[in-house]
């Protein structure tokens, strides 16, 4: 187990859910939380692999990444170090130190307690949701964020004040000019699929049209792209996914 896994040794720790044990422990003077969360592997093989990794260490690409997107412009919360344990060769396990988001809840949990919302409530939670979302999105690919990720659970909602971050920046990168149309499409594809499958997974409630047109338009804006074409982007991932019925009323 790797040492600040160990609860012992936190004992002021809450402990969050996710790939393992992850301890948010609070700094010193009041400064706020900080988060450390270990590298696992996911997959088939994670029960094998578990936190073990070997080559370039991933704490530090991830890093990297990070300081560039935040110079970006990009809403990410502050990663404040990383570290690896060296377990033989080049073999290693890593962890990453991340600067919490109070109260904050990724875009899964928002939409699971959604359900238990009015049907008023529930278009005014995602009328304020899903422009920041188009935006947030729009920005990470004007900006040049290739998230390997993109899904509902990497981002991040914040409630005071009112944002939305993009997190868990794990294999990213950040190119030189924004993304290709192409890479766009991938990147909209993969978050449309995780919509998707946790629309049927917890029975959540699809989004209408004039929801998804509020993401469409505000991801347009920021990409500084005409609307229709956005359209045209999601009108082709939808007859080209014909299992994504169940999730989008339209």
């Amino acid at each position: 187990m790797p040492p600040w896994e160990n609860e012992e040794k936190f004992k002021d720790a809450r402990w969050l859910e996710g790939r393992g044990l992850i301890p948010s422990v609070p700094l010193s003077e009041n400064k706020g939380n900080v988060i450390l969360r270990t590298y696992r592997h996911g997959g088939l093989l994670s029960g094998f692999t578990g936190n073990i990794f070997v080559g370039r260490p991933r704490p530090f690409r991830e890093l990297n990444v990070s300081i560039e997107a935040r110079k970006r412009g990009i809403p990410t919360p502050p990663v404040l170090g990383g570290a690896i344990y060296p377990v033989a060769g080049p073999i290693y396990r890593g962890v990453l130190a991340i600067e919490e988001i109070p109260e904050a809840s990724d875009g899964l949990e928002v939409l699971k307690r959604a359900k238990d919302l009015s049907k008023k409530q529930r278009n005014q939670l995602y009328k304020a949701i899903l422009p920041r979302a188009g935006k947030l999105v729009g920005l990470c690919h004007n900006k040049g964020l290739v998230h390997t990720d993109l899904n509902v659970k990497n981002i991040l909602v914040s409630p005071s004040p009112f944002a939305l971050h993009i997190i868990d920046l794990d294999r990213c990168r950040v190119e030189k000019k924004g993304l290709s149309e192409s890479q766009r499409k991938l990147q909209l594809e993969r978050l449309f699929r995780s919509i998707k499958k946790v629309t049927h997974k917890y029975h959540l409630n699809p989004f209408g049209e004039n929801e998804l047109m509020l993401f469409l338009k505000a991801y347009s804006v920021e990409c500084k792209q005409p609307v229709e074409k956005t359209i045209s982007y999601f009108k082709g991932l939808r007859s080209k996914l014909n299992e994504l019925k169940g999730w989008y009323k339209g």
